[in-house]
C-alpha cells in the first residue's frame, strides 16, 4: 500500500473516532388499556376463561423516546414499545400468554421540540408493531447549542387482535404443556437443597431465601387462570402433589428457623466460646459481637466480651457494655465478678500512677473510673476513688508549686507569674481558689522577696536600663493577673532607675563642660530635657541625695538566725535556697562588722557540692539546648561564686569557666539561628500589618544573648524596633479599646479609644497603613443600642455635652431606642447650663430638633410636652424663613 493511501486511511480513522454517539434526551410514557368481557370483539374469548361478564384485564404498556447525538449537527430519534405488565396473570409470560394480550398495531399523534421550536412530526396511523417493538426511528439536523429537548403526544392507542378467540385452543395447549414441565419445581427444590441449617451463621439468610421460593410456589399455585386447566382433559393430580410436597418441605424448614432464631444469641455465644476454648481469640470476640448484635444485654455475652476488653485495657468499650447490661431490668446479673475485676483494676492503676507522681494520668484515669460508677446502680462503688481524686489533684498542684519556686530560685520571675496563672486556671476548673491556698501565699512572698534581692543587686552594679526593662515586663506579667501585689515597690525601683540615670547624664554634661565639648553640650541638654519630662515623676529633686536603699532589717537578728540555719541545716545537692541564705549572710557580714558565726566546714561539706551540682545541670541544659536555663543558673551560680569568695578554689573555677565556654560555643549559634528568624518573621507580620505580633516577636531575645559578641542581626532588629515603635504601641491600645467595648466595658474601652486616637494624630501612624475612625464614627458602624447608650453616658460624665448632643442625634437618625438616656442628658446638660449661668435657649439654639427629641427637651426645659412641641415648630419655622431669606 502506498504512502497516500495509508494517510488517507488515517485520516478517516481520526474522523472516524473524532464523534461518538451518545444520548441526549430520554423519556417513558405510560400507557394502560383495558380488555373486558363487556366488550363485543373479546366476548367469546373472556368467555372461554370466566364465567364473570365484568371480567376485565389490564393492560399495561410503556412508549419509550431516546433522542442520540450522533454527529455534529446529526442527531436520531427512536420510539418503541415495552410491556409493562398484564393484570390478571402473574406468570403470563410463562404460560405462553404473552402473545395473547399483546397489542397488534397503534396509533401515535404528537411532536419533539428543541427550545419549545417543533423540530419533529411524529403521525403513526394503524401502523403494525414489529417484533423488534421499534415503531419509528428517523435522523435529523439540528444546530447543537444549550439545546432543551421535549415531547408532545397528543394521541396514543394500541388495538388487539379481535379475533383471538379463534387461536384459544392453540394457546391453551402450551398453558397444559408448560404444567407438565418440571423445570420450576427441580428450580425450587435445588434452591431448598442450599438451604444449611446447621451453619448458624447463614441462618437468618436462609430466612429470606425462603420467602422467597415460597413467594414464588404460592404465586405459581394461586394462578387466576385455573379455568384454562379445567378446561382441558389433562390428569392435574401429578402437579397437585408436586405442589403439596413443595409445600410442605418449605413449612419444615420454616418451623425450623422459627424456632431456632430466637436462640441465636444463645447459640452465637456457644460457637465462640468452642473458638475461645481452641485460642482462637479472633473468631471468639467475633461471634460475641453476633451474638449482642442479636441481643444487646445478652448476659454471657457483655461479661466475656467484658473480660477481652479489660485484659485489652480498653476500658471504655468494657464500661459501655457492662453499664448496658445492669440497666437492663429485664436481666437478673449473677456473677459480679467482672464488673467488680474492672473497678479494681482502674483503682489499682490510679494508686500506681499517683506513686509514680504522674498526677494527669491519675486523675484521667480516675475520671473513667466515675464515669463508670455514674453509669451502674447505685451503691455499686465505694468512695475511694473520690479521695483517690483529691490526692491526685493535690499532687498537680504541688508540682506547679515545686516549678514555681525553682523558677523564682533562677530568677525568672514572669516565668513564675505565667506558672500561677495556670495553676490558678488548673484550680478552678477543679473549683479551688489559688488566692486561698496557703502555699500561694508563701510562694508569692518568696517571689517578692527574691525579685527585690535580684533587683537591688543589679541597681548595686547600676544596671539600670535593664532593671527598668525587667521590672516593666514584671509588672506587666502581674497586671494581666488578678493577684494583689505591692505596687509601690515598682515605683520604688523606677525612682532610684530613673533618678541615678538622670544624675549620670548630668554627670555626662558637666564633664563635656570641663573638657570644653561645647559644640555637643546642647544635643545632650536637649536629650536630658526630654528623658526629664518624660519620667519626672520617677526623678527626685536634685538637690535631694540619692541613697541606694536596702529593705529594712535588723541585720543583727537576721545574721543570727541565718547562722542557726546554716549550721543546723540538713541540705540536698540541689538546695538552692540554702545557697540563697549562704550569700546572704556573706552580703550582710560584708557590709557590717560582725563576728563569723558558721562553721568552717560548711562550705566544702555544704554549699561547694550544691554549687557543684549546679555547674552539671548547666551543662545538661546546654547540651540539650535549653539555653535560657542554663544561662539564668550559670548568671545565679556566677554570683554566688563571687559573693561566697571561691575564686581561690581552683577546681571550682576551672568548672565554672568550662561551662562558660560550654555555654558560648553552643548557644551562640542557636541564638544567632533564632534572631534571624524572628528577624524575618517579624518582617513578613510588619508586611501585613501585625505591628504588636512584630514587636513581641522581636523583644522574644534569650537572656543568653548578651554572652554572644558578634552576633548577627544584632543592629537589625534594634533599627526594626525603633521603626515600628509609635504603630505597635497604636495597634496594642487600639485593640485593647475595640475588645473592652465590644465586652461592654465601656468606661475603660473609650477612655484607651480616645487616647489611641490622640496617640495615632500626634506620631502619624497613618503613614504606617493603620487607619483609626472618630469614636462617634466607630460606634456609629457598630449599630449597637447599648454602644450608643454607653457612649453619650461615658460624654456626660466627662461634662462633654457637645459631643453627648452628637450621639443623642445619631442615635435618632439610626432609630436607636435612646429615651432613658435622653431624659440623663437634658437633666445634666441643664444643671451644667444653670451653674454656668448661662441662657438655657440659647445654648441648644444651635441645633435642629423634631419630636423624636421631646424626651430631651422636656428635661432641658421643664416645661412640658405642649411648650417642647411649640418650640420645635418655632424653631424649625425660622429657619425657614432664614433658609428663605438666604
Amino acid at each position: 500500500m502506498n504512502k497516500l493511501g495509508l494517510i488517507l486511511i488515517l485520516n478517516s480513522l481520526i474522523l472516524f473516532q473524532g464523534f461518538s454517539q451518545s444520548l441526549v434526551y430520554t423519556c417513558s410514557i405510560a400507557h394502560e388499556q383495558k380488555i373486558n368481557a363487556a366488550n363485543t370483539g373479546f366476548n367469546p374469548l373472556f368467555a372461554s376463561f370466566s364465567s364473570n361478564p365484568e371480567a376485565e384485564i389490564l393492560a399495561r404498556f410503556q412508549l419509550e423516546i431516546k433522542i442520540f447525538h450522533e454527529k455534529e449537527t446529526q442527531y436520531s430519534l427512536y420510539v418503541s414499545l415495552w410491556e409493562d405488565s398484564i393484570v390478571g396473570d402473574v406468570y403470563y409470560k410463562k404460560f405462553s400468554l404473552a402473545d395473547l394480550f399483546y397489542p397488534e398495531r397503534i396509533f401515535i399523534k404528537g411532536n419533539i421540540l428543541n427550545n419549545e421550536l417543533e423540530i419533529i412530526h411524529i403521525n403513526i396511523h394503524d401502523k403494525k408493531i414489529p417484533e423488534s417493538r421499534l415503531v419509528f426511528d428517523t435522523v435529523f439536523n439540528c444546530i447543537p447549542s444549550s439545546t432543551k429537548w421535549q415531547h408532545q403526544i397528543e394521541y396514543l392507542q394500541f388495538y388487539f387482535n379481535p379475533l383471538l378467540s379463534n387461536e384459544i385452543e392453540k394457546r391453551i395447549k402450551k398453558i397444559d404443556n408448560y404444567y407438565l414441565n418440571d423445570s420450576l419445581f427441580f428450580h425450587w427444590a435445588k434452591e431448598l437443597d442450599k438451604i444449611n441449617l446447621s451453619d448458624i451463621d447463614l441462618l437468618p439468610l436462609h430466612k429470606f431465601t425462603l420467602q422467597e421460593i415460597e413467594q414464588e410456589v404460592l404465586l405459581y399455585a394461586d394462578n387466576k387462570f385455573e379455568n384454562l386447566l379445567s378446561s382441558s382433559n389433562l390428569d392435574n393430580s401429578a402437579y397437585l402433589k408436586k405442589i403439596s410436597s413443595i409445600l410442605n418441605r418449605i413449612q419444615t424448614i420454616k418451623n425450623y428457623l422459627n424456632e431456632t432464631l430466637p436462640e441465636m444469641d444463645e447459640m452465637l455465644f456457644r460457637k465462640a466460646k468452642q473458638f475461645e476454648s481452641q485460642n482462637n481469640t479472633e473468631k471468639a470476640i467475633y461471634y460475641f459481637r453476633r451474638a449482642l448484635d442479636y441481643n444487646p444485654t445478652h448476659c454471657k455475652s457483655c461479661l466475656s466480651l467484658s473480660h477481652y476488653y479489660i485484659n485489652k485495657k480498653e476500658f471504655v468499650k468494657a464500661i459501655s457494655l457492662l453499664s448496658r447490661l445492669y440497666k437492663d431490668s429485664m436481666q437478673t446479673v449473677e456473677n459480679h465478678t467482672i464488673a467488680n475485676e474492672l473497678y479494681d483494676i482502674l483503682l489499682a492503676t490510679a494508686k500506681e500512677q499517683i506513686n509514680k507522681k504522674d498526677y494527669y494520668s491519675a486523675i484521667k484515669t480516675l475520671d473513667t473510673l466515675g464515669n463508670y460508677c455514674s453509669l451502674m446502680p447505685e451503691n455499686f462503688c465505694k468512695a475511694t476513688h473520690t479521695n483517690l481524686k483529691t490526692i491526685a489533684i493535690q499532687g498537680i498542684y504541688n508540682a506547679y508549686f515545686d516549678v514555681i519556686r525553682q523558677a523564682i530560685r533562677n530568677n525568672c520571675f514572669v516565668l513564675s507569674i505565667n506558672y500561677l496563672q495556670g495553676l490558678e486556671l488548673v484550680m478552678e476548673n477543679n473549683g479551688d481558689s489559688l488566692q486561698a491556698n496557703n502555699t500561694f501565699q508563701d510562694v508569692f512572698n518568696q517571689l517578692f522577696k527574691k525579685y527585690s534581692q535580684s533587683t537591688n543587686q543589679k541597681i548595686a552594679k547600676k544596671q539600670y536600663t535593664n532593671v527598668i526593662s525587667e521590672t516593666d515586663e514584671f509588672k506587666n506579667a502581674l497586671d494581666s493577673t488578678h493577684f494583689l501585689y505591692p505596687e509601690t515597690l515598682f515605683d520604688d525601683i523606677y525612682t532610684r532607675c530613673y533618678t541615678n540615670l538622670y544624675l549620670e547624664k548630668v554627670a555626662i554634661i558637666e564633664e563635656m563642660k570641663s573638657q570644653k565639648k561645647l559644640k555637643y553640650i546642647e544635643a545632650e541638654i536637649n536629650i536630658l530635657e526630654a528623658f526629664y519630662n518624660t519620667h519626672k515623676q520617677y526623678i527626685k529633686s536634685i538637690s535631694e541625695p540619692i541613697i541606694e536603699k536596702e529593705i529594712a532589717y535588723d541585720n543583727q537578728n537576721e545574721l543570727e538566725k541565718l547562722c542557726y540555719y546554716i549550721n543546723n541545716k540538713q541540705v540536698s545537692a540541689s538546695d538552692y535556697d540554702f545557697l540563697d541564705s549562704c550569700c546572704r549572710y556573706y552580703q550582710l557580714k560584708e557590709n557590717e562588722i560582725f563576728e563569723d558565726c558558721i562553721d568552717s566546714n560548711v562550705i566544702n561539706t555544704k554549699l561547694i557540692p550544691i554549687i557543684q551540682n549546679g555547674i552539671s545541670q548547666i551543662n545538661i541544659h546546654a547540651w540539650g539546648n535549653e539555653f535560657n536555663d542554663a544561662i539564668n543558673l550559670y548568671i545565679y551560680l556566677e554570683g554566688c561564686y563571687k559573693i561566697l569568695g571561691l575564686e581561690s578554689n581552683k577546681y571550682l573555677t576551672q568548672k565554672l569557666n568550662d561551662s562558660k565556654l560550654l555555654l558560648e560555643t553552643r548557644s551562640c549559634n542557636y541564638i544567632s539561628q533564632l534572631l534571624s528568624d524572628n528577624y524575618y518573621q517579624s518582617k513578613q507580620l510588619i508586611e501585613k500589618k501585625e505591628y504588636v505580633k512584630a514587636w513581641n516577636k522581636l523583644k522574644e531575645i534569650p537572656e543568653s544573648y548578651m554572652y554572644c559578641k558578634n552576633i548577627n542581626y544584632r543592629d537589625s532588629i534594634n533599627i526594626l524596633l525603633h521603626n515600628i515603635e509609635h504603630p505597635a504601641y497604636f495597634q496594642e491600645i487600639h485593640e485593647k479599646a475595640l475588645r473592652y467595648i465590644m465586652l461592654q466595658f465601656y468606661s475603660e474601652g473609650f477612655s484607651l479609644y480616645e487616647q489611641a486616637l490622640q496617640y495615632y494624630r500626634q506620631n502619624n501612624v497613618k503613614s504606617y497603613g493603620l487607619n483609626c475612625k472618630e469614636l462617634l464614627h466607630y460606634i456609629e458602624s457598630s449599630n449597637r443600642t447599648s454602644d450608643f447608650v454607653s457612649l453619650c453616658e461615658y460624654y456626660i460624665e466627662k461634662q462633654d455635652f457637645s459631643n453627648a448632643m452628637k450621639v443623642m442625634f445619631l442615635s435618632t437618625l439610626h432609630h436607636i431606642p435612646f429615651e432613658e438616656t435622653q431624659n440623663k442628658l437634658g437633666e445634666t446638660y441643664r444643671k451644667h447650663v444653670d451653674s454656668n449661668n448661662q441662657n438655657l435657649l440659647e445654648v441648644i439654639n444651635q441645633y435642629s430638633f423634631t419630636k423624636e427629641h421631646l424626651p430631651f427637651l422636656n428635661a432641658y426645659l421643664r416645661k412640658g410636652k405642649a411648650y417642647s412641641l411649640y418650640f420645635i415648630s418655632k424653631k424649625n419655622k425660622k429657619l425657614k424663613i432664614n433658609n428663605c431669606l438666604k
